[in-house]
């Protein structure tokens, strides 16, 4: 198959003048992209007005490859960027919008007290510190002239931050409506997932818009995941899928107080500190922790939204997808697959691998800090009348206590199916559903995610070789084979009731474990068996899969392409030598994973060389030629 030489990123058109959407992409430079932080650049010119070359998605119709080698069945290769991202992110960052103005109000109604005692003469400020104010700032901290201006500076910049966030983030949903209406008259309607994977059907050339990794850093696209692309392979009747991504984190505002776990750790260190101490503290060291903890808080928010908007839309294509393979595969185990997603929830698994040194350490303590939030998040599946061919829907993001609920429309046909499964489940919830209009059931999917991690690059290499902390590598791991271990705990007894339960495959599992618990109390450099065994048991599971680097291109495409390598493998009994000969099809100008560098990038080239590539682990090395690419 020859090399995909058409114009890979077509600029977005404004719609009329006066739309929303189109103003924000001018309009939020100066008032939200302030408020994180950044000088703006000035926009480089293009012939037609549009967005700026910073803030545009690209496009691109979904990729697609045949191979074919002696010794195994002819397979299908097939590349798609995901539709899911762009309405997840708008639907969440509305709903949190309102949540953050509450928490925004009560914490600037606090300091504003403040700046109202420190404005006043000593005198008048004792007065209201054993009043109304109740003690926030005492009559030393008054006295003091120099500490009452750096603080008073500090509260100003601290309450204008507050003042900016739920606006900016109502701001930043209502533009990602925007860009996802306009591309939606662009397309017409919304491709379904499997046409769209298959290459059947009108929408086997249509376009799809996503955010490449050439715009990680954008800023007004900082809440839409990094070329997030479901991956799937199809050989003799199965197929074997992934979502590869960029990691999910808040690339736009930098690392200058580290990535969400860092921040939450001292957060929540900082709030026991001055739970614990206030009485004793004086007043001037308590307003400057108070300040300290409300900072941080600020810090924290800003990340959280970008990031967990991110990794919903990641989520949100694995469990779409799942759930509607499995309801149109009518067979039994898909019949049983989606008993099994409802009785005792879907496991997604994530495979990350970025390296425990400089910014990348920040991008996985963004990461991991959102993935395993994923606990707190169900999937509601609800019937809609859609138009012929349609796809899923996003129907809407919602709070329930201290759950996300990501509300998810299927046709009436699927939802149709799921709602007979769900029926008969010999369960209260789902008994008394009988007799109900299908098409009005609510039915929801809750999550079980786990992350594994492991650097593999010559940025690994030096923080090894340099002393870096793997710390927070072993802490991911660890708690990402204990999330296995009790989900399959979970899928046994699931499967048992049923009398479904398949022993052979509970032992291969059980022995992959056996190997895991191995690897993990005896850790060794760069160590990949970790993520391709993880992935294998998630498979056998019925999970869902992942994989990510920094953008989704490089290591990423390495990494895929052998797992489904070791797939075919497995299934047909190859050699070593044919399993190389499957990774370097797919990985060649002959697969899509070159042409998804171009789409990045512009260059079907993988960000290596030939320096880099003796650090990587053999089954990682990309075939000669193939390097020299752009480092984004």
């Amino acid at each position: 198959m020859q090399p995909d030489n058409r114009s890979t990123k077509p600029q977005l058109q404004r719609r009329e003048s006066g739309d929303l959407g189109a103003e924000l992409a001018t309009d939020m430079r100066e008032s939200v992209l302030g408020f994180y932080g950044i000088e703006d650049e000035p926009a480089e010119e293009v012939e037609e007005e549009g967005f700026s070359n910073q803030d545009k998605c690209a496009r691109t119709q979904v990729l697609h490859a045949e191979h074919s080698m002696p010794g195994v069945p002819p397979w299908h290769e097939a590349l798609i960027p995901s539709t899911l991202c762009i309405p997840i992110a708008a639907n969440y960052l509305a709903a949190v919008a309102p949540v953050r103005q509450r928490s925004c109000d009560k914490l600037k109604a606090h300091w504003n007290k403040t700046l109202t005692l420190m404005n006043q003469s000593p005198e008048e400020a004792q007065k209201l510190k054993d009043s109304k104010f109740g003690g926030t700032v005492a009559l030393e901290l008054i006295e003091s002239h120099g500490e009452k201006m750096r603080l008073r500076d500090r509260i100003k910049v601290l309450l204008e931050g507050w003042r900016d966030l739920g606006s900016w983030m109502k701001a930043l949903a209502v533009f990602y409506q925007s860009l996802y209406m306009d591309i939606e008259a662009q397309r017409g309607v919304a491709p379904p997932l499997h046409q769209l994977t298959r290459g059947t059907g009108e929408f086997a050339k249509t376009d799809v818009w996503f955010k490449p990794s050439s715009e990680k850093a954008s800023r007004v696209l900082a809440g839409l995941p990094t070329n997030t692309q479901l991956h799937a392979v199809y050989c003799d009747g199965e197929v074997d899928d992934c979502v590869t991504h960029g990691a999910a984190t808040a690339l736009a505002i930098k690392f200058t107080e580290g990535g969400l776990h860092k921040i939450d750790e001292s957060l929540k260190h900082a709030q026991r500190d001055l739970a614990d101490c206030v009485a004793e503290l004086g007043s001037t060291l308590r307003a400057q922790m108070e300040l300290y903890v409300s900072e941080l808080e600020l810090e924290y928010m800003k990340r959280y939204d970008l990031c967990m908007s991110q990794v919903l839309g990641i989520a949100s294509t694995m469990v779409v997808r799942r759930i509607t393979e499995a309801i149109r595969g009518k067979t039994e185990l898909d019949r049983m697959h989606l008993k099994q997603y409802l009785s005792i929830g879907m496991l997604i698994h994530f495979a990350n691998l970025l390296s425990t040194i400089g910014k990348e350490h920040g991008m996985i303590e963004d990461m991991v800090h959102v993935t395993w939030r994923l606990a707190r998040v169900q999937f509601e599946f609800v019937g809609k009348s859609m138009k012929p061919n349609e796809g899923e829907k996003v129907h809407g993001v919602k709070h329930e206590g201290e759950n996300l609920v990501v509300s998810v429309a299927l046709g009436a046909e699927d939802h149709g199916t799921l709602a007979e499964v769900f029926q008969s489940m010999p369960t209260k919830a789902a008994q008394l559903t009988i007799g109900r209009d299908p098409t009005q059931l609510r039915i929801k999917v809750h999550l079980w995610p786990t992350m594994f991690s492991q650097g593999v690059d010559i940025m690994q290499t030096i923080a090894v070789s340099t002393g870096g902390s793997s710390k927070l590598q072993v802490l991911i791991n660890h708690e990402g084979f204990s999330k296995l271990q009790d989900y399959r705990k979970h899928y046994q007894n699931f499967h048992k009731r049923n009398k479904s339960l398949d022993e052979e495959k509970i032992q291969n599992i059980d022995a992959i474990l056996k190997e895991l618990a191995q690897d993990l109390a005896e850790p060794r450099e760069k160590n990949v068996d970790i993520l391709t065994k993880t992935g294998i048991c998630a498979r056998m599971l019925g999970g869902a899969q992942a994989i990510n680097c920094k953008s989704g291109k490089d290591r990423t495409s390495m990494l895929v392409t052998l797992k489904a390598a070791n797939n075919l493998q497995k299934r047909f009994n190859l050699t070593q030598q044919q399993k190389q000969e499957i990774m370097n099809k797919m990985r060649l100008h002959t697969g899509v994973r070159l042409r998804n560098c171009e789409l990045n990038m512009g260059q079907q080239r993988y960000a290596f060389n030939m320096f880099a590539n003796t650090f990587l682990p053999p089954e990682l090395v990309p075939p000669a030629g193939t390097t020299g690419g752009s480092t984004s």
